[in-house]
């Protein structure tokens, strides 16, 4: 028998058993036996015995043009998501992954295209680790009183603007280091749009920027941050740590960090520093303690809506950390302590969700007010 194919023999009935044999590949496979392409298969997937083979010479003209049609579209439809049908992007990808199976379907019937095992293509480590990292961040947010997130909305308060600006750009950035972009965005949009509304905010624009485009960045620096570095990371022709990832990546990071705060601040400033009268005045309000009029007349309000909210709600007996925000950080700590050691980060995602979700649940139902039914139709 072949020794590549020995290899891969070896590699699938390991990956049945659930082990990880690394030294049983050749990583100096040659083309004829599917190099780059077939040493990335045979380490990240066990897909038995199928071999990666280039086969775009076996379609037809109109195959081919066919395709490239469907695949055009398909981008197209990304791009602008609500010119035709408001299905947002995770369904025009669904749609479009499906359509393109199809239609290779019907070339292969009517002899316009090869055989095509689409199930065996399938990159499953990608999909494990999202849902891992979304049922995490899922259940972080569910505890909603006396939770980790309960703190992070309470600490992204202040009554000077460009400060709330810079705490939303800090806390998005290594959130989405941390878990993912998609999941921060998602959960912290509704929180800035509801500070933007407490602080009687004309524009809104700064702050859902702040978030949006510091999510983007920090999310580059590990390689759980984003749906692309989850990819990357799992067709790497060689293995890469989350500590290596992240290495690599903190000065492009810390870089684009700066240079996008410092846009920010520039072009948002009039709402950012009210009254100010230009860059060098922010300056000094910035890192000398400055303060305008209309900065003082923000401030005194926002200390004023404090006192009468305190004095028209009964005193809580708690108002420190929670156990279950302790609880929450020490999840979290496992959880990166976990990533950075070299765990495998599909399986340290998911347990973490799990884990979160029994503590979620158990509260809400033993320490939850319950909630009360109400018959309004009752006689």
């Amino acid at each position: 028998m072949d020794i590549n194919v020995e290899a891969d023999l070896a590699v699938t009935k390991a990956g049945h058993r659930g082990l990880y044999i690394p030294s049983a590949v050749d990583r100096n496979l040659s083309e004829d036996d599917g190099g780059v392409m077939e040493y990335t298969r045979r380490r990240h997937r066990f897909l038995g015995e199928y071999v990666h083979v280039d086969v775009s010479g076996d379609f037809t003209t109109f195959g081919k043009w066919s395709v490239s049609v469907i695949y055009f579209a398909f981008w197209i439809f990304l791009m602008f998501p609500n010119w035709f049908l408001p299905i947002g992007r995770p369904g025009i990808a669904m749609g479009g992954g499906l359509s393109m199976v199809v239609w290779r379907f019907v070339l292969l019937k009517t002899d316009h295209g090869p055989f095509f095992e689409a199930e065996k293509v399938i990159i499953m480590e990608p999909l494990f680790l999202l849902f891992g990292l979304m049922l995490t961040t899922i259940y972080l947010e569910k505890m909603e009183r006396g939770g980790l997130f309960d703190k992070l909305r309470d600490s992204l308060d202040d009554p000077v603007n460009w400060k709330r600006s810079a705490k939303i750009m800090a806390m998005s950035t290594i959130g989405s280091a941390a878990v993912m972009n998609d999941s921060i965005v998602l959960i912290f949009s509704g929180v800035v749009v509801d500070l933007c509304v407490r602080h009687k905010v004309a524009n809104s624009l700064p702050y859902l920027l702040s978030l949006a485009t510091t999510a983007n960045i920090g999310s580059a620096l590990t390689m759980t941050g984003n749906p692309q570095n989850i990819l990357i990371v799992s067709l790497a022709y060689d293995d890469i740590s989350w500590t290596e990832f992240a290495s690599n990546m903190v000065l492009p990071v810390l870089a684009a960090t700066f240079v996008n705060s410092s846009l920010m601040f520039i072009y948002y400033a009039s709402e950012l520093f009210p009254g100010s009268t230009g860059f060098m005045q922010n300056l000094g309000i910035m890192f000398a303690g400055n303060r305008t009029p209309d900065m003082l007349a923000q401030e005194h309000a926002y200390y004023a809506r404090q006192a009468a909210a305190k004095e028209g709600m009964v005193e809580e007996a708690a108002t420190g950390w929670s156990i279950w925000s302790k609880i929450q950080v020490v999840v979290c700590v496992l959880f990166l302590t976990a990533f950075a050691c070299g765990l495998d980060v599909c399986v340290v995602s998911i347990v973490a969700g799990a884990v979160l979700m029994v503590i979620a649940s158990y509260k809400r139902q033993h320490f939850d007010p319950r909630t009360e039914h109400v018959e309004y139709d009752a006689e």
